[in-house]
């Protein structure tokens, strides 16, 4: 679940003894990282995030009509059919190209994420994760479970204006939740920014960072 993974990180932190570090982290990512500065801001410094949509979403009209395209979810985190899916040869590449749409991803790199489902534990934890996600989502679209938690750490979140999974509305206010929090939103951008905008994470990253 997310919340695992925020409490992997501060064991990997423990694990390499670092106190404090600073954070990246994309989709997935950055929502964990959203989390570990929540959970335990004691061990971040400053956050970098790439299109996630942050613990304070509201489910209205706009928001409900944006996540139309995330139906894949459901799919995903049905029991059994979940599993297979994704172990499906043709549905990662078919999910990292935005349904079909944008060849962001070559052929073999496509096949690289692919490939790493051939294993049946590997299909079978991912629909898992998938569950887990959606119970989160409930949480906070219905029951606002974040609403009285404020991020303390400088973060900064980069988020593509056409995300083809994540509705831009779900962003609503969101600087309103940090201490130091804000919100770039980059035009002829889609969900994938490390592939499709690398050089302007990375200086984003230099300035924050410095």
């Amino acid at each position: 679940s997310p919340t695992g993974f925020a409490d992997d990180a501060v064991a990997l932190l423990d694990a390499l003894d670092i106190a404090r570090a600073d954070v990246i982290g994309h989709d997935w990512g950055g929502f964990t990282g959203f989390l570990l500065g929540l959970r335990h801001p004691e061990r971040v410094d400053r956050l970098l995030l790439c299109n996630s949509p942050g613990p304070w979403a509201r489910l209205n009209p706009r928001v409900a009509v944006g996540l139309r395209r995330a139906w894949y979810a459901g799919l995903v985190a049905t029991p059994i059919l979940g599993a297979q899916v994704v172990g499906y040869p043709g549905f990662i590449p078919w999910f990292l190209r935005l349904g079909g749409q944008v060849a962001l991803f070559p052929d073999a790199d496509a096949a690289v994420y692919a490939d790493q489902f051939r294993d049946r534990a590997r299909t079978a934890a991912s629909s898992q994760l998938y569950r887990s996600y959606l119970r989160l989502a409930q949480a906070i679209l219905l029951r606002h479970a974040f609403e009285q938690q404020r991020l303390p750490a400088p973060t900064r979140l980069l988020f593509g204006a056409h995300d083809f999974y994540i509705p831009v509305a779900v962003l609503e206010e969101l600087e309103a939740y940090g201490a130091d929090l804000t919100l770039e939103v980059v035009e002829g951008c889609s969900h994938w920014m490390p592939e499709e905008r690398p050089d302007l994470i990375a200086d984003r990253a230099r300035t924050l960072f410095s």
